[in-house]
């Protein structure tokens, strides 16, 4: 193994994890809020190669977050980990293995129209959770942050599993609200620390996914470029 590959890969999952469970044994924190943190050290190094187990892995650890979620009455993050993520990373994982070539699926844009078309999804489908959901959950913690991400998160999950690469531009939208939310949390309960050192290793890994998403499709273009080329040569 490369130096520059475990440094990259392999220190941070060991110092992140270090910390969470040490802020978790200074605070006494419940092993079952810090069980799905540990967990997404290793699902966001498969995610972070395209690799399709990391909806697998990622779907399971979504139960286990929502149930930290319901405990801390972010129930929109609770509904997006349990009744959204949950189905649709399993989803996604069955739906690159019939698609499989080796470990990977195809990837694609989606171009002006499709971004828009996106956009205005997202906010209809936010002002519908603020104005009509919202009003059942009297108890709910920072609801207005709670809801964007969900609406970022159920996007996301989309957009990933139908191989778009904006998918993982627009996750790191989502880590980064994810982490407003949690540093509120934190704030009233500074035994959820570690949900900001987490949240800080998930946008480093989704960062880290965005580069080598794009240049899986970069690639993909070319060589259908080439083929395309051979196969145009062939019937002249």
């Amino acid at each position: 193994m490369k130096k520059r590959e475990f440094l990259l890969q392999y220190a941070p999952v060991i110092a992140v994890g270090a910390l969470i469970v040490t802020l978790g044994i200074i605070y006494r924190q419940p092993f079952y809020k810090m069980l799905p943190m540990l967990n997404t050290l290793v699902i966001m190094l498969l995610s972070a190669n395209a690799n399709r187990y990391s909806f697998l892995f990622g779907g399971l650890n979504s139960v286990v977050y929502g149930i930290v979620y319901l405990s801390e009455h972010v129930y929109f993050s609770a509904i997006s980990a349990m009744l959204v993520s949950f189905p649709l990373q399993m989803f996604s994982f069955f739906h690159w293995r019939k698609r499989e070539q080796g470990k990977r699926s195809p990837l694609k844009m989606l171009g002006v129209r499709g971004r828009l078309s996106v956009l205005g999804i997202g906010i209809l489908a936010y002002g519908a959770a603020y104005f009509l959901l919202l009003p059942f959950f009297s108890n709910a913690a920072f609801p207005a942050v709670d809801i964007l991400v969900f609406v970022l998160g159920v996007v996301v999950t989309v957009l990933i599993a139908l191989c778009y690469v904006e998918g993982q531009y627009l996750n790191v939208l989502s880590c980064l609200c994810n982490l407003v939310l949690w540093l509120m949390i934190a704030l009233r309960d500074p035994s959820n620390l570690n949900y900001l050192v987490i949240g800080a290793y998930n946008l480093f890994r989704v960062l880290q996914g965005c580069v080598v998403w794009t240049r899986k499709y970069r690639a993909e273009q070319t060589e259908m470029r080439e083929r395309g080329a051979v196969a145009q040569g062939i019937l002249l």
